[in-house]
């Protein structure tokens, strides 16, 4: 699974914020509190999403396994399966790294904008 992220379209009056396309999920940007981007919020959603559905397809090959559904290839399903999360894992590896630099980034920003030189003169 490669890394697709890209970015949507805005409207013509500008009004409607940019979505986030993410291998097929379309989000909002998540803000923090300070009003400013937060790089971790749509990590923590997706993460959530996925595991729900690896969590799904795993449950349902149980079931095959146990007979409970028509007759498909178990071994397979979950080879698949298996190679899915490993790419997916791959890929939100690298993300959580960008967003981890990203975060890092707005922490450093938001620290120097706070520093003042000894020499500056308080208004």
């Amino acid at each position: 699974m490669s890394m697709s992220l890209s970015m949507g379209t805005q409207t013509p009056g500008g009004s409607t914020p940019m979505r986030f396309v993410n291998n097929g999920i379309e989000e909002l940007p998540c803000r923090d509190t300070n009003g400013g981007l937060n790089p971790v919020g749509p990590l923590m959603k997706e993460f959530e999403r996925r595991r729900q559905n690896f969590d799904e397809e795993a449950q349902a090959i149980v079931e095959v396994k146990s007979g409970h559904s028509p007759p498909v290839n178990p071994v397979e399903d979950l080879r698949r399966l298996k190679h899915r999360f490993e790419s997916w894992k791959k890929d939100y590896k690298v993300r959580l790294k960008e967003a981890k630099a990203k975060a890092q980034k707005l922490v450093q920003n938001d620290s120097e904008k706070h520093r003042r030189k000894w020499w500056s003169k308080k208004k």
